[in-house]
């Protein structure tokens, strides 16, 4: 619990939720990515959430299940109830980029646009 180790886990973070706000912007999904510190979501809703009774388990549930088996089988495991990933002082750059790059990937497969 140091500085150090929080603003480690806050750039990657950043970096994770812009490149996810990227992807959905790219595709124009009604969907909004939220963080707070270390801990970064998507919710598939247009409207922001407000507390997880609005978000789980019905809004989404078929494109969240999709999502984090393309991206488990990928390498890349989140949470299986809320999709979100909470970086730690042992998630290194790569892993947030290999996010980046699959999340765009499995976004394009399923809206059939591709990388678009």
């Amino acid at each position: 619990m140091t500085e150090g180790t929080y603003a480690h886990m806050n750039r990657l973070a950043e970096r994770y939720a812009r490149d996810v706000s990227a992807v959905i912007a790219r595709h124009d999904l009604p969907w909004h990515v939220g963080r707070l510190g270390g801990r970064v979501s998507y919710a598939f809703t247009p409207v922001p959430p407000r507390n997880a009774g609005q978000l789980y388990p019905r809004v989404g549930s078929s494109v969240r299940d999709a999502l984090w088996l393309y991206l488990a089988n990928r390498g890349i495991v989140l949470n299986g109830m809320s999709g979100a990933a909470l970086m730690s002082p042992m998630t290194a750059e790569s892993d947030v980029a290999l996010h980046g790059t699959l999340f765009a990937e499995v976004i394009g497969e399923l809206t059939g646009r591709g990388g678009r």
